[in-house]
């Protein structure tokens, strides 16, 4: 994902980002955390993202 931030393809990036979190989800749901617990998850997960992106730019 961070590849195509880096190329300048924003629709692409954004694309994966919403099927990492779908999938982010579905993986919460099926362990059973609450939903407040599964959006501290993807919170966290996306500012290791932008961390990450931020690192190779």
């Amino acid at each position: 994902m961070s590849l195509l931030v880096i190329a300048g393809d924003k629709h692409a990036a954004q694309q994966a980002l919403s099927a990492i979190r779908r999938a982010m989800r579905l993986k919460c749901k099926d362990i059973k955390l609450s939903s407040s617990d599964t959006d501290s998850a993807i919170a966290y997960a996306q500012e290791l993202f932008a961390a990450a992106v931020i690192f190779w730019l």
